[in-house]
């Protein structure tokens, strides 16, 4: 029994943690939809607003973990 109850609040985290990205996520969206027109070009500053740090593989291979958690593999 002990190990459902467990179980069961380590679900509620998950949702809760989901609900998190998914509000952040949004809040993204709202933001870029602010922007008076569609990013064309690199802008140092935008880009350094989203990526937390970069991890380099051996195989040279790059992942990109963005400000809340989100990773891209390169």
């Amino acid at each position: 029994m002990f190990a459902r109850e467990v179980g069961a609040r380590k679900g509620g985290t998950d949702i809760r943690q989901r609900g998190s990205c998914r509000r952040e996520i949004e809040s993204f969206i709202t933001e870029l939809e602010m922007l008076p027109e569609a990013v064309s070009e690199f802008d140092e500053t935008l880009w350094g607003s989203l990526v937390d740090y970069v991890t380099v593989g051996k195989d040279k291979s790059m992942v990109f973990t963005l400000i809340g958690g989100t990773d891209m593999k390169v």
